[in-house]
């Protein structure tokens, strides 16, 4: 007896497989540099190489890369199909319109593609999804240390608003700079040289940096 339902769902899956082939095999180092229409089809979802366009009757056979097309994917082929032509028209214009000289590989494309506003749908995704460094690269994939150290700082901030309060009220003074570097570790259990390193760069709250004393408790 068959199953439609896996066999749906296996199909889905080895289209969308084959959507990533398409992609990767644009990003990889066979690929120096992106004419300007490649990088229109490209950048509006479309592998330029497989998508076929009309021809007398025949209407276009679209190859879309992951996550594409953005919307209008429940809409009906004619459309989709009209809908694509003029954002591959539009896509194109501005690509046609870009320096050659400073935008030619991937890598440049796709950033020129962010400052001006044209992000390909597949992007966050490719990112998300890549692990090599070389992709990481030219994707522009975004660096998680920064982020974790915005996460870190957060909460830091957090603890000492929470502690300034608690210390002022137990004791009206505050505490010095090891106790207070001590106690934040192990209230948020990160490495004492992560927490460390960020107290003294704080941008908003300084109250606790060598050698200070929390501004409240000055007054007093």
């Amino acid at each position: 007896m068959t199953d439609p339902i896996g066999t749906t769902r296996y199909r889905r899956l080895r289209l969308e497989a084959a959507r990533w082939r398409r992609l990767r095999s644009w990003l990889s180092d066979d690929v120096a540099e992106w004419t300007c229409s490649t990088a229109a089809y490209l950048l509006v979802g479309l592998d330029p190489e497989e998508t076929e366009p009309p021809v007398g009757r025949q209407e276009w056979c679209f190859a879309w890369l992951p996550c594409c097309p953005a919307s209008g994917a429940d809409s009906d082929a004619y459309t989709l199909a009209r809908n694509t032509e003029m954002a591959l028209s539009r896509m194109q214009r501005m690509t046609e319109a870009a320096s050659p000289l400073l935008v030619h590989t991937p890598s440049q494309w796709i950033a020129w593609a962010g400052k001006n506003n044209l992000k390909p749908t597949w992007l966050s995704a490719a990112q998300a999804r890549v692990k090599t460094p070389v992709l990481r690269a030219v994707l522009g994939a975004p660096k998680r240390r920064k982020q974790a150290i915005e996460v870190l700082e957060k909460k830091i901030y957090d603890f000492l608003d929470a502690h300034q309060e608690k210390a002022v009220e137990e004791r009206g003074r505050p505490d010095k700079y090891a106790f207070v570097l001590k106690a934040c570790t192990d209230a948020l259990g990160c490495p004492r040289a992560a927490v460390a390193k960020i107290f003294p760069t704080l941008k908003e709250d300084r109250r606790y940096k060598r050698g200070g004393q929390p501004k409240a408790a000055k007054k007093q």
